[in-house]
């Protein structure tokens, strides 16, 4: 079965410092208290008005067909073997002081160190794309869930969402008009709610595609693009 616990494990420094350098080189909005009432409800209307479309996810562990197993892995694994070029051509350009910021944080004494450092990351990356087989969910029931169709837009089982990557989501979009149903049922920024007959999780927003604010519940931090 799929080992979550280690798989958190294996992520959370790499999160920690990814998230440091994304708030530097970006000029996000970081967001790590747990607000509720009146300060979350202004804060989710106000994403909401420059929004089109949500999503939320929910940990999967039930049946998925051959096809979409494949997918999610060649998911994954696509954007590991890009996301680790990126990091490499980041580093050797200093683009946007990438360089220097990694060398900050870990000093690394020679690009050797560095390139060390990213073998690492690449090599924890593909522990967690092989902890995942076809196996676990073959034989898995499915569990009936009840949602509004008019505002529905995509399902995807995946192993990337805008804030996690590695353990198995499924993945809801709808429309923009569907999200009050959601937000009734959130206690504060980084809780669970119960929606559509499961628990779901980490809401973002998008707007012409593009994500403009995003919740990760369980490490419970929220990143808004305030320039977009």
């Amino acid at each position: 079965m799929l080992n979550y616990q280690k798989v958190i494990e294996l992520y959370n420094d790499f999160f920690f410092y990814v998230k440091i350098i994304l708030v530097i080189m970006m000029k996000e909005r970081y967001i790590e208290t747990n607000l509720k009432k009146q300060e979350l409800a202004d804060l989710l209307k106000e994403y909401q008005k420059r929004s089109d479309r949500f999503s939320i996810v929910r940990y999967y562990e039930e049946y998925m067909s051959l096809e979409e197993y494949e997918q999610m892995q060649l998911e994954l694994k696509t954007y590991i073997i890009q996301a680790h070029e990126k990091r490499l051509l980041d580093y050797q350009n200093n683009q946007d002081g990438y360089r220097d910021e990694l060398n900050q944080l870990f000093h690394f004494v020679d690009e050797n160190e560095a390139a060390d450092y990213f073998d690492d990351l690449l090599n924890q990356e593909m522990d967690i794309y092989d902890n995942c087989q076809y196996c676990e969910f073959e034989h898995q029931t499915q569990k009936s869930l009840s949602f509004p169709k008019d505002y529905f837009i995509e399902r995807k089982l995946t192993r990337i969402t805008p804030v996690t990557i590695g353990p198995v989501f499924e993945m809801l979009t709808f429309s923009i008009e569907a999200l009050d149903i959601v937000t009734s049922k959130m206690k504060k920024l980084f809780s669970t709610y119960q929606v559509f007959g499961d628990e779901f999780e980490d809401l973002c927003f998008y707007k012409d595609g593009e994500v403009i604010f995003k919740i990760c519940s369980h490490e419970e931090f929220a990143i808004a693009y305030e320039d977009m």
